[in-house]
């Protein structure tokens, strides 16, 4: 029998595993290391969001292309910037060039990283451990130069969606990039709307856009 026979049925649930023996016994058995699934996601991709470094430098050192698309017009980038380790290994590939990419609904790499209600594992009132990793990624993403204006379809900055999380320390990761704190999406809310939180209102209000606590 074979190895992924045993532990997984297909290359993607390999690759969402994160289980690199699985994934090199599909690849034994000509399967193309950029093969999409039904909704265009790659080996790569799902090892990225599920957050699983080992699987992403595998497939990456086997020639994975980090710069695939998916049917939502979701980047590589997009998928790894939820988890930092990951998000590193991706930002040394072709894949930096992505780091402004935006998928049909308008979410970018940072964007994404700033939506921490995308985490799956998150409950309400915020896994600390998720909270950390997403600053430490929006930290990386902005040094590397991502524009921090960017906005969804919906006309919402990473700002606006870090604002409506509620958290003071996701405003004030996005506010080290010195990101347009009047930006209006299309309800006609800016950042400072989208909270209930009166410490992330003080931030956004202060003069220099970090509250000092």
């Amino acid at each position: 029998m074979l190895a992924h026979e045993e532990h997984s049925s297909n290359p993607f649930d390999a690759a969402r595993a994160g289980s690199c023996e699985d994934i090199l016994t599909f690849l034994f058995d000509d399967t193309r290391i950029d093969e999409p699934n039904n909704k265009g996601n790659t080996m790569l991709m799902l090892a990225a969001w599920y957050g699983h470094a080992k699987a992403v430098e595998f497939l990456l050192a086997k020639g994975a292309n980090p710069c695939h698309r998916n049917d939502d017009g979701a980047c590589v980038l997009q998928f790894g910037s939820r988890n930092h380790d990951v998000l590193s290994l991706l930002l040394a590939t072709e894949a930096v060039k992505d780091i402004d990419a935006q998928d049909y609904e308008g979410y970018s790499p940072l964007i994404q990283a700033a939506n921490i209600y995308s985490a799956e594992t998150l409950t309400p009132g915020h896994d600390m451990s998720v909270v950390v990793e997403r600053i430490k990624c929006i930290e990386t993403l902005l040094k590397h130069g991502a524009n921090v204006d960017v906005v969804t379809q919906q006309g919402r900055s990473a700002l606006m969606i870090a604002a409506s999380t509620n958290s003071v320390a996701f405003v004030q990761a996005i506010l080290k990039g010195n990101p347009n704190k009047g930006l209006v999406c299309r309800k006609g809310q800016r950042a400072i709307d989208l909270t209930t939180n009166a410490a992330v209102k003080i931030a956004l209000d202060t003069e220099y856009g970090v509250l000092k606590i």
